[in-house]
């Protein structure tokens, strides 16, 4: 299994919501001046490694119960299983 479909299966374009939400957050942060530009990167890496994990937990587990086949799954990779 290549790096490739590890990338895909977090879903990289799903993570604009976090990017958006945190940058907001961040945003409020600066304008009441309390901004931590540590704490900000952290939390905005944590919380995209967040979101990856849970995107690749909700494809096994739908998967895993049959709610989703393995070639409904958004791994373009060019070849089946």
């Amino acid at each position: 299994m290549g790096l490739k479909i590890w990338f895909l299966a977090t879903r990289p374009w799903s993570f604009m919501m976090t990017i958006i939400s945190v940058g907001l957050a961040g945003s409020l942060a600066w304008r009441i001046g309390s901004f931590e530009p540590l704490c900000f990167l952290l939390t905005l890496f944590g919380l995209i490694a967040f979101h990856a994990a849970s995107n690749m937990l909700n494809d096994y587990y739908n998967v895993k119960h049959m709610v989703d086949k393995h070639d409904d799954l958004p791994l373009d990779t060019g070849h089946t299983p």
